[in-house]
């Protein structure tokens, strides 16, 4: 029996002892733990598919559309115009990336709410000239007309100068049968010449002629740079009672041009010359000259 006790007594202080170890080595083990500079690993748990959202943005493309139908033969403003987003590597062929460089190009054809702008849409433009035909050089508002024009200057006229036009004929073509010369006019049977009209914007001679203007009254830099007219017929844009005018001095008379300065559009009132002056001041050098 004391043997037996004995035993016992030796069981339970090994077990205390190995107890005893158990709790050292798991402080160590804690201790070792928190300070390491590895983080313990976490479980991480994998989306399912439809969950999965993209983290990483892909940078598009911008290009310009039309905000709603846009008619054939518009000159584009912002108004008519908007930048869209695009799939990066998408962008066709002709496609503008800025409103900016649409701002008065003119529309050969129509455009559909949100189609993209591209180049063979628009009226085309290359060496100074339209490809697509006067009817798109023509100023807002205004009419090309063809005048035969009996003067040695007409060969130098370029696309994009500016003339005065003048008549040369008898007073009474330029009245009705039964109207009267009013006061301070020419006898009927006097040989007049008059200035017709100022500061004509010449839009062609021959088969040449200015590219499309990108905004109303902008045609100072339409100006071609060579002389390439053929002689004889221009090209001018009027409006269309000048357009009456015109045609009726044609048949009345003979015309003739003056060429204006580049810039100058000034205009001269001017009284019709039936007669010569007997002697005047030379504008140019202040000299007498006689006339």
């Amino acid at each position: 029996m004391a043997q037996l006790l004995s035993r016992l007594s030796q069981g339970n202080a090994l077990l205390v002892v190995a107890g005893g170890l158990g709790v050292v080595t798991a402080l160590l083990v804690f201790i070792a733990l928190s300070g390491s500079d590895t983080p313990p690993q976490q479980v991480i748990r994998e989306p399912a598919v439809d969950e999965v959202e993209t983290q990483v943005q892909v940078q598009g493309d911008m290009i310009v559309v039309a905000r709603d139908l846009v008619p054939a033969g518009t000159s584009l403003t912002e108004a008519f115009l908007r930048q869209i987003e695009i799939p990066a590597g998408t962008v066709p062929a002709g496609a503008f990336g800025a409103i900016a460089d649409l701002i008065g190009r003119v529309t050969r054809f129509p455009l559909a709410a949100n189609e993209q702008v591209l180049e063979h849409r628009l009226v085309s433009i290359a060496s100074g000239q339209a490809r697509d035909g006067l009817a798109f050089s023509i100023p807002p508002g205004l009419r090309a007309m063809g005048v035969q024009i009996d003067n040695s200057l007409d060969v130098l006229i370029v696309p994009g100068d500016r003339i005065d036009i003048l008549i040369s004929t008898f007073q009474s073509s330029l009245l009705s049968p039964d109207e009267p010369p009013l006061e301070g006019d020419p006898p009927p049977d006097a040989l007049t010449v008059y200035t017709l009209m100022q500061d004509v914007f010449v839009l062609g001679t021959g088969t040449a002629f200015t590219r499309p203007p990108e905004a109303e009254d902008a045609t100072d830099d339409l100006r071609s740079a060579d002389p390439i007219g053929t002689g004889g017929t221009i090209i001018v844009a009027v409006t269309p009672r000048q357009a009456q005018e015109l045609l009726f001095a044609t048949g009345q008379g003979v015309l003739s041009l003056t060429l204006r300065r580049f810039g100058d559009h000034s205009e001269a009132v001017l009284d019709p010359e039936y007669r010569v002056t007997p002697s005047g001041v030379d504008a140019v050098t202040g000299s007498t000259f006689a006339r």
